[in-house]
């Protein structure tokens, strides 16, 4: 009887190890795959539109006014003015001070 159990028994770490490691490697692969799954769906959420007609868009603010000025072209035309300028101020007043001192 012991010859017969032998042979069911008769396991070695290397064995144990290799299917841990197989096991390991599976719940690896699905939570990989939910990973995949849930980024998939929350992309979909985020760039999905929630309005339901253009006059929606427009007053959402995502759409043109129709008749409206076109947006500036240049990255020039989009920088705000007072901001550009007052920092430029704000430049030119520190390298002034620091070449007093």
């Amino acid at each position: 009887m012991a010859n017969k159990l032998g042979g069911f028994l008769d396991l070695t770490a290397s064995d144990l190890i290799g299917q841990y490691t197989e096991l390991q490697k599976i719940k690896a692969g699905l939570g990989t795959q939910k990973v995949q799954q849930s980024t998939a769906a929350q992309d979909q959420a985020l760039h999905s539109s929630d309005y339901t007609s253009g006059s929606e868009a427009i007053s959402g603010g995502n759409a043109q006014v129709p008749g409206a000025a076109a947006a500036p072209a240049s990255y020039w035309d989009r920088v705000p003015k007072p901001l550009l300028y007052g920092s430029v101020g704000l430049l030119g007043l520190g390298l002034v001070l620091k070449a007093i001192k």
